[in-house]
């Protein structure tokens, strides 16, 4: 059993992925991949010993990808460009809505990691709090820890530049109608592949398009948050590493969940590496277990230009 999982497993193995724009870029594994359950498996094969059973099976798994093999993530996927800073829905293969985001703030180390994760699970109306802030957001899809996608209502403008001074907390701040249009697709474990290109890799075509994306950005405008809604995400972001480096999916961090019976829309949990809590009340909200991780789930930080 060992040996199998260890030959075909790739939960947190590195991938190689073929951009949108056609470069491969090797990317760290998140909590997304095959991963066998080996002490289920082994127990389930001594019982099958013990009656004598022949049989071809497949292994128990604790985690699974769209499809087999090291090239497992499939056809339809979210794919963030964080150093164009623009967002691909794939579906079968085919684009099916692109949009602008803003990611984290690159200048006080809440950098979105890289990496290749699995949705940790998805719901509506969410208010995400951290020490300073609390904002109201329509949908919050979280996949690596505290780092999700949402909407961002404060914000005014998206793309260019505005990441490097003037992003997040590490999640992938959307448009509010990009949001709501991606929701519908996403379910537990659907890959979400975040990544920047390295210095030298880009052609100048694309360095000169990269260079009129940012100047066309002006400005972005901020307002504080809100702190209605029925979901309550609160974030301890414990940041005592600044360190940029690209291989670095994992963030420090916790959050609990809570939703009472006004709460609208879908709620999907996920199956990653720790669990998270959810405090369901009336409501339907699950809890999903997630990878560790704490630069997301966070709201606006007025004034300061540090938004979620």
């Amino acid at each position: 059993v060992a040996e199998n999982a260890k030959a075909y497993d790739t939960y947190r193995k590195t991938r190689t992925f073929h951009t949108t724009r056609g470069y491969d870029l090797e990317l760290p594994g998140g909590a997304f991949g095959w991963l066998t359950d080996k002490d289920a498996e082994t127990e389930e094969l001594f019982a099958l010993i013990e009656k004598g059973s022949v049989c071809d099976r497949e292994p128990i798994y604790q985690s699974k990808a769209p499809v087999k093999g090291m090239n497992d993530i499939g056809s339809s996927y979210v794919e963030a460009d964080m150093t164009f800073q623009h967002l691909y829905l794939y579906q079968k293969g085919e684009i099916v809505l692109e949009t602008d985001f803003v990611s984290g703030n690159m200048s006080n180390g809440n950098k979105t990691p890289q990496g290749v994760f699995g949705l940790t699970y998805k719901t509506r109306n969410a208010t995400l709090r951290g020490a300073n802030y609390a904002s109201f957001v329509h949908y919050w899809m979280p996949f690596n820890g505290n780092v999700g996608m949402h909407d961002a209502t404060w914000r005014s403008v998206f793309g260019g530049d505005i990441y490097k001074t003037s992003g997040s907390h590490g999640c992938i701040n959307l448009p509010l109608s990009k949001a709501a249009e991606i929701y519908p697709y996403m379910s537990q474990g659907f890959p979400i592949i975040c990544y920047y290109y390295p210095d030298g890799v880009l052609s100048e075509a694309d360095m000169t398009i990269l260079a009129a994306s940012s100047a066309a950005t002006v400005g972005v405008v901020e307002q504080e948050g809100t702190n209605e809604g029925p979901v309550t995400v609160w974030e301890n972001n414990d940041d005592d590493d600044d360190d940029d480096d690209d291989d670095d999916d994992d963030n420090s961090g916790s959050e609990n969940v809570t939703q009472d019976d006004q709460s609208a829309g879908t709620e999907e949990s996920g199956g990653n590496d720790e669990s998270q809590s959810a405090d369901t009340g009336d409501g339907d909200t699950e809890g999903g277990s997630e990878d560790s991780g704490g630069e997301g789930a966070e709201g606006s930080d007025s004034g300061s230009g540090d938004n979620t």
